[in-house]
C-alpha cells in the first residue's frame, strides 16, 4: 500500500514539474543589444576610379563578422572587425559608368547565443554609384541590364514611345544602343530641346519567356532605379536598316531647360 502511495506522489510531482518547465523549442530572448548595418544614401558619386562605400554599423558589433553584398548582382563579401563603427566596401569604377551595391546579410558567429541581434537594414541597403562625369552638367545618362543572354537593344526617342514596327534611322530617334552583351546605355545631351522623351526596349532577337530588365537613370544629383518585365518579343528584321518588330516603353522622361541647368523627371512604364 505504501509503495502505491509513493508511486502516486512521484507521478504527481512529474505532472507539476512538466507543466512548469520551459519548452526547449521555445526561443529564450535575453537581448543584450541590437545592431543594424545600413548605407547612408541611395545615390553617390565616385570621385576616383577606386571608391570606398561606407557602411554604417549602428550598435555594438560584439564579434568579427562577415558582411555579404551584391555588386551589380554578383555576390561578394567583406570582413568587419568587432566593435567597428563602419565597414568599407571597395568599388572599382575604372571601367564602368554606374554600379549598384546592395548589402544583403551579416554573419556574426555566437551573436545570437550571447543575446546580440545583428542584422542588415531592410530599407537603407542599396546604393547606386555613378562616375563623376556620368549624367552631369545637364546631361541624362540611362543604362539598362537584363537577366538573359537574349540580344536586346534600347532606343531613346522624342515624345511618346513609337509603335512597332519601328525602323532606324528615324526622325524621332535621339540615340540608340545596340550592344551584343546584356548592357545598353546612352546619354541625352544637355543641348537637346526640353520636352518629353521615351526610353524603350527593342528586342533584336526574339524570345518567348519573360525577361526582367533593370534601368538606371542618372542626372545631376538624382538617380532612378526601375525594374520591369517583358513577357515576350519578336526579333528584328530589315536589311540595310534595322526594323524592330517589338517596342516596349521602359520609361517616360521629361527634360526641363537646356544646357547645364537642365533637370529631368522619369516614370517607370513597365
Amino acid at each position: 500500500m505504501k509503495n502505491i502511495y509513493k508511486i502516486k506522489l512521484i507521478l504527481l510531482a512529474l505532472v507539476v514539474f512538466s507543466s512548469c518547465a520551459v519548452n526547449d523549442d521555445d526561443p529564450v530572448q535575453n537581448l543584450v543589444s541590437k545592431t543594424v548595418l545600413s548605407l547612408d544614401t541611395a545615390f553617390e558619386r565616385a570621385s576616383s576610379e577606386s571608391y570606398d562605400l561606407v557602411v554604417n554599423v549602428d550598435g555594438d558589433l560584439p564579434y568579427s563578422s562577415r558582411l555579404t553584398y551584391t555588386l551589380d548582382g554578383q555576390e561578394m563579401f567583406v570582413d568587419v572587425d568587432a566593435r567597428s563603427e563602419t565597414a568599407i566596401i571597395p568599388v572599382d569604377m575604372s571601367e564602368v559608368a554606374v554600379r549598384v551595391v546592395t548589402i544583403t546579410k551579416i554573419t556574426t558567429l555566437y551573436a545570437s547565443a550571447a543575446g546580440y541581434d545583428v542584422s542588415v537594414s531592410d530599407s537603407s541597403n542599396k546604393t547606386i554609384i555613378a562616375g563623376a562625369d556620368v549624367g552631369n552638367g545637364g546631361d541624362m545618362y540611362a543604362q539598362m541590364t537584363w537577366n538573359s543572354g537574349v540580344d536586346i537593344d534600347m532606343i531613346l526617342t522624342r515624345d511618346a514611345a513609337p509603335q512597332a514596327p519601328y525602323e532606324i534611322p528615324n526622325a524621332t530617334i535621339v540615340d540608340y544602343s545596340i550592344n551584343v552583351g546584356p548592357l545598353e546605355s546612352f546619354t541625352l545631351p544637355s543641348f537637346e530641346a526640353e520636352g518629353d522623351y521615351s526610353i524603350s526596349i527593342v528586342p533584336y532577337q526574339g524570345f518567348t519567356a519573360p525577361i526582367e530588365c533593370n534601368l538606371i537613370i542618372v542626372a545631376g544629383d538624382m538617380a532612378y532605379d526601375f525594374t520591369g518585365s517583358v513577357a515576350s518579343g519578336e526579333g528584328a528584321g530589315g536589311f540595310f536598316t534595322i526594323v524592330y518588330n517589338t517596342v516596349d516603353e521602359f520609361a517616360a522622361c521629361v527634360k526641363i531647360g537646356t544646357g547645364a541647368a537642365s533637370t529631368y523627371t522619369a516614370v517607370n512604364k513597365l
